[in-house]
């Protein structure tokens, strides 16, 4: 996973910023055959950084996210992304 070089996410809540970075998380993630989805949340998470890593831990706290889904996961990542000005 680390040698594809995925970038980092900072949290903007920019909605092509988080549409590009689900594309790039899919790419690079699909083809290495990860077939638990929890395991594929856990692998995108660890690419949060600064607001979006404080965001993730606000998330855990209040989600069991062990048991998160990859389309779960897409929802309350766009959900932050697109804030309400933008929906």
């Amino acid at each position: 996973f680390q040698k594809l070089r995925p970038q980092k996410f900072f949290g903007a809540p920019n909605p092509y910023t988080a549409e590009a970075r689900i594309r790039q998380l899919k790419k690079i993630l699909e083809p290495q055959e990860i077939q638990h989805e929890q395991d594929q949340v856990s692998l995108a998470s660890f690419l949060f950084d600064r607001e979006a890593d404080f965001w993730w831990t606000m998330i855990k706290e209040s989600r069991q996210v062990a048991e998160l889904s990859w389309r779960q996961f897409e929802e309350l990542f766009m959900e932050k992304c697109f804030t309400n000005s933008v929906r």
